[in-house]
């Protein structure tokens, strides 16, 4: 059983729409002034992703997990999730742990011992 005292983070890009960037990203900081009158919010981000520029990078972090599910189940999350709807293209894209993997190079296998002896 896990303890109710861990924070836990939702992370989530959205593409905007051609020429749509900036109201994406009023719009999430409005999905995630939202989350601030929740029980439970901790903390939250909305950024432009880096390598996918017309990206929006969302992070909200709870108190606990039970926090997160309340947040994710609220009528007033999915009420704003609907206003995104004109301004993305495509489905919401959770990043996880498992969508990160292969974003970080892992080491190959080592070299025989008479390649590095030289």
């Amino acid at each position: 059983m896990q303890p109710d005292n861990l924070t836990v983070t939702a992370r989530v890009a959205r593409t905007a729409v051609p020429g749509r960037l900036d109201d994406l990203t009023e719009w999430a900081h409005g999905f995630t002034g939202r989350a601030q009158s929740f029980p439970g919010y901790r903390e939250s981000k909305v950024r432009v992703s880096e390598r996918h520029r017309r990206q929006v990078v969302v992070e909200i972090t709870f108190a606990s997990p039970h926090d997160l599910i309340r947040w994710e189940d609220s009528k007033e999350r999915q009420a704003h999730l609907q206003q995104a709807v004109p301004l993305t293209i495509g489905q919401a894209r959770p990043l996880t742990p498992d969508a990160l993997t292969g974003a970080i190079p892992t080491a190959g296998p080592a070299r025989p011992r008479w390649w590095t002896a030289r």
